[in-house]
């Protein structure tokens, strides 16, 4: 990892203070190389898994609730992967108290809260909230909105909120709650049997349901370029972009080659047709053995057993196997903002697999062409190296 192109390193060199702060550090290890002056989390690290499966226990339940006791269990204090004892608003008031207040000194503040997150509970989720997947989901959002509104609260109290400051309010990733959302309304095959892939339930299992991977963005305060207006765009833009953003909104300079298309431009009318054309995409990590809908934590530990080692730091490390074939398991696809192309793979051959507006599905075999029509997308797919390599034979 390239730590040193971390955007807090640019925004130090700028004379910021840098502050991040997170409540699950599980697949967030944001070490001090990452260029942030001040971190507010769980420490990361192999004891962060297991301890939230074994920790459960009356009298460590009881001690993580002690004033201090940040100090005394760092792994389990304010770490929402710990869920039954997890208490949002206590993470806030730690992360607010870590807060100088406003002065001379910009301050860049990134905070990654993942209470909508399964199992979608605290230790303040009220017992009337069980159910199904959709209901703890709706409830958890309405804790994070708290949570958010407190900070927003306290930022204010500490003179953040003037108009020099820009809010950036995101989310990182969809998540599609039942497998029963989202199927094609129709399917016809050029070449295959195959029956069409699964794109229920899930964040990053599918790249054929748009519930998985479309998120909201909400810009807004005063940058370097001037207010932000009112409005809504449905201009197409992508996660990598945010740097960039961030960056230009904050009046620093561009450099180097091959800097993603600045969201920023899309805050400014003028300058829109500077917009993406296509976004790749690819899925993330799919242990076959977890129910995507119900995961089991201790299969969950099970899984995390066979696929990590421990290193020298006391982090958790990917094994190289399990890494690579990680990797070449992987489903990629592009998308031009309202119709998908993924190459979807499969040990018995991958799959062509298109979705146009209209949720009609087309497949096709990937390893040969079946047909003499072109398939949507595909001319910007073939410009993407991680597809061509896998549709060489339409590609060519």
């Amino acid at each position: 990892i390239a730590s040193d192109r971390s955007i807090a390193w640019q925004l130090k060199a700028q004379g910021y203070r840098t502050v991040y702060a997170i409540d699950e550090t599980r697949f967030s290890n944001i070490g001090p190389e990452f260029g942030f002056d001040t971190r507010v989390q769980p420490t990361p690290g192999a004891a962060d898994f297991i301890l939230g499966q074994i920790a459960d226990q009356p009298l460590i339940n009881f001690a993580v609730q002690i004033p201090g006791a940040e100090w005394l269990l760092p792994t389990l204090v304010g770490n929402r992967a710990f869920a039954q004892a997890y208490r949002p608003a206590r993470f806030i008031a730690r992360l607010s108290a870590a807060l100088p207040d406003a002065n001379a000194r910009p301050l860049a503040l990134f905070v990654h809260l993942c209470l909508a997150h399964w199992p979608y509970v605290s230790a303040d989720t009220p017992a009337t909230a069980g159910g199904g997947m959709s209901t703890l989901y709706a409830q958890s959002v309405k804790e994070v909105d708290a949570q958010l509104g407190t900070l927003l609260d306290a930022l204010e109290q500490r003179g953040y909120t003037r108009d020099n400051s820009v809010f950036v309010l995101l989310a990182d990733h969809g998540e599609a709650l039942s497998p029963h959302e989202f199927v094609p309304a129709a399917v016809t095959k050029f070449g295959t049997d195959a029956q069409p892939p699964l794109a229920g339930a899930g964040h990053g299992a599918s790249l054929l349901n748009p519930q998985q991977w479309q998120v909201f963005a909400m810009f807004w305060g005063h940058s370097a370029l001037g207010r932000i207006p009112r409005g809504e765009s449905k201009v197409l833009a992508s996660l990598q972009d945010l740097p960039a953003t961030l960056l230009r909104l904050a009046g620093v300079p561009e450099s180097g080659p091959g800097v993603p298309m600045s969201i920023a431009a899309v805050l400014q009318p003028q300058q829109a047709n500077s917009a993406r054309q296509s976004v790749l995409m690819e899925t993330g990590f799919r242990p076959r053995s977890i129910h995507v809908e119900n995961p089991d934590a201790t299969q969950a530990l099970h899984v995390g057993l066979e696929t990590y080692d421990f290193g020298s730091s006391g982090r958790l490390m990917m094994k190289p196997e399990v890494y690579k074939a990680t990797i070449a398991s992987k489903d990629v696809g592009i998308t031009d903002g309202t119709s998908i192309l993924a190459v979807v793979h499969r040990p018995t051959g991958s799959l062509l697999v298109t979705v146009d507006p209209a949720r009609r599905w087309t497949l096709y075999p990937a390893g040969r062409r079946s047909t003499p029509d072109t398939p949507v997308l595909l001319g910007a797919a073939c410009q993407e190296p991680e597809i061509r390599a896998r549709l060489s034979a339409w590609c060519d």
